[in-house]
């Protein structure tokens, strides 16, 4: 298959023997992102940022019940990093309700009132007026989520071969272990912790620097690079 930025979920049915309906109940699960290529049909739509984290008072919560808002986060945390580049024109992550009803007989076309972009370094909800009507042929995969699922899904060997102009397998692990090392010893950031502390300093710092990266981003880049650590630590015996 010729690598490209995002994938029709019939291709991909195919590339890994499986039906579009297997792939639509991933989906309502919350195992993969599906995204709707809806370029050219959005005639206006209401777009809301989506806040960084839930907002939780924790001040009446017992250990259990601020345990459970901390996995909370960390969920939240994990979806928000399922994407970390700005979607094509015209691309919408489809949300779960939406998903759950594509597994419905006759469920197509649907009709889709709101659905959620990351753009501009951050998250959106859309709402759409008047609401669009897609089909199958309209689902699609982030480039980004098929390597995600070859790996940790379908158990596909990751490609030989990198793309002119991009970072190769070998050199953005290294890159993420130099920016684990930077905001552990560096930042003093705890790499356990449900919430990433200090995201604004480090925000601050490389606006000093003439950088630009919103927190969305820097949440999602450390999170990867913590990642490392954590395969990277020796198992117990």
């Amino acid at each position: 298959m010729v690598e490209r930025d995002y994938y029709r979920l019939t291709e991909l049915a195919e590339r890994w023997e499986c039906t579009v309906h297997d792939l639509l109940h991933m989906g309502s699960r919350d195992r993969a992102q599906i995204c709707a290529n809806a370029y050219g049909m959005v005639k206006a739509k209401h777009m809301v940022r989506i806040v960084d984290e839930p907002e939780i008072d924790e001040s009446d919560l017992d250990d259990l019940d601020k345990e459970g808002a901390e996995a909370l986060r960390a969920e939240f945390d994990k979806w928000k990093a399922r994407t970390t580049t700005d979607m094509p024109a015209g691309f919408y992550e489809i949300e779960i309700d939406d998903l759950r009803f594509c597994e419905m007989p006759d469920a197509f076309p649907l009709e889709m009132h709101s659905a959620m972009r990351f753009d501009r370094g951050a998250w959106w909800q859309c709402e759409f007026d008047p609401p669009i009507q897609i089909d199958i042929g309209h689902l699609f995969m982030l480039r980004e989520e098929v390597e995600r699922l070859d790996r940790e899904t379908f158990g596909r060997a990751p490609r030989t071969t990198e793309r002119a102009g991009t970072t190769g397998t070998t050199e953005r692990n290294t890159l993420l272990r130099i920016i684990a090392v930077l905001a552990v010893r560096g930042y003093g950031i705890d790499p356990k912790a449900s919430r990433i502390e200090k995201l604004g300093e480090v925000r601050r710092d490389a606006e000093e620097l003439g950088l630009s990266v919103s927190d969305d981003t820097l949440r999602a880049k450390l999170r990867e690079a913590f990642d490392m650590i954590e395969k990277s630590a020796p198992t117990a015996r």
